[in-house]
């Protein structure tokens, strides 16, 4: 699993829109929830709550993409900016971009400019796009003024608690955890994932409650882990 800042999911959401019957993007691709095109059929219905859990699976598998191609160093911010950029151009579109061209040569700045290429659907340049485009740029341009990872340990410092209570919640739903839905990650919030997803948090330990019984120290979340299965190309890219 790959998490992403909730600023970014609900910047996302605005630029896609809740649709929560299935319809035919501008790209000529079947589209339900917020932009979710994998398995989509025509007449296929949602509910809210199916579509915001579609969009997190969805930009975690964009997010894992951006991991894989990526080869420099990346702010929460900027890595935020690119999931949603893949989830919204595809992953095709991204290997080939000049974007990530110049993002690997370390030209953070060029890189930023580039986002503005991307603003067409069969030729013609989207006004949806064109603002999606400025503001994947202004969060990957936007520092990060709290350098700490997206979930550390300190119990005066928890930076995204609500989201590690949704990671446990799931987990629990799963029966993989056990413990409080506290958003401190232990062992067990670590060991759920590790059964789910195949890695373990890392970082320095913090004693839990519910951690009794469970084996291991508890660890820091910083991501990681294979990218999800390849997203749907969404030809929305025109542009190198």
């Amino acid at each position: 699993m790959h998490l992403i800042p909730d600023t970014v999911i609900s910047r996302v959401k605005y630029w896609e829109g809740l649709y929560l019957r299935a319809y035919m993007c501008p790209g000529g691709v079947w589209t339900i929830g917020y932009g979710h095109t994998r398995g989509v059929r025509p007449g296929m219905v949602c509910t809210e709550q199916q579509a915001d859990l579609w969009l997190r699976e969805d930009l975690g598998d964009a997010a894992g993409y951006v991991d894989k191609y990526v080869t420099v160093p990346l702010t929460v911010n900027q890595r935020g900016a690119l999931a949603s950029f893949v989830f919204n151009i595809g992953v095709g579109s991204f290997r080939q971009s000049s974007l990530l061209t110049e993002l690997n040569r370390g030209n953070y700045a060029v890189a930023s400019e580039k986002f503005g290429l991307y603003v067409k659907s069969g030729g013609v340049v989207l006004p949806g796009l064109v603002k999606r485009r400025a503001g994947e740029r202004e969060i990957f341009d936007t520092p990060v003024t709290d350098a700490s990872p997206l979930v550390c340990y300190s119990t005066k410092r928890l930076p995204n608690q609500d989201m590690v209570k949704r990671v446990q919640e799931m987990l629990s739903s799963l029966s993989l955890y056990d413990g409080a839905i506290d958003g401190i990650p232990g062992s067990k919030t670590s060991s759920g994932i590790e059964r789910l997803f195949g890695f373990r948090l890392t970082g320095d330990p913090i004693k839990k409650a519910d951690d009794r019984g469970a084996s291991g120290p508890p660890y820091l979340m910083t991501g990681g882990g294979p990218p999800g299965p390849p997203l749907p190309h969404k030809p929305t890219g025109d542009a190198k």
